[in-house]
């Protein structure tokens, strides 16, 4: 979703897209998982 509150400021004033809701982790040797935000 976008929204105000998932774009970031860079310290050079860029704009950057982020949503912490849903990661997926990845480790060498395993298949990925997904992990939930809060």
């Amino acid at each position: 979703d976008f929204k105000s509150k998932n774009v970031l400021l860079k310290s050079d004033l860029t704009a950057v897209l982020a949503d912490f809701g849903l990661a997926v982790r990845f480790e060498p040797g395993k298949p990925p998982g997904d992990t939930h935000g809060q």
